[in-house]
């Protein structure tokens, strides 16, 4: 199965909703409607770039 993408918009949303409202990598994807492991993968490359 494909990986779904995400748009810049959504990506940005994932980041604030996790760094701002300190929301959990589980709480995260319902918020969104997203699978788990997209906003993992966002997280994990995110931390990778150095973003915070």
């Amino acid at each position: 199965m494909p990986t779904q993408r995400l748009s810049m918009c959504r990506i940005r949303e994932v980041l604030r909703l996790r760094h701002v409202l300190a929301l959990t990598e589980r709480a995260i994807p319902h918020t969104l409607g997203v699978s788990n492991g997209v906003v993992h993968d966002y997280l994990r490359r995110a931390h990778l770039a150095g973003l915070s």
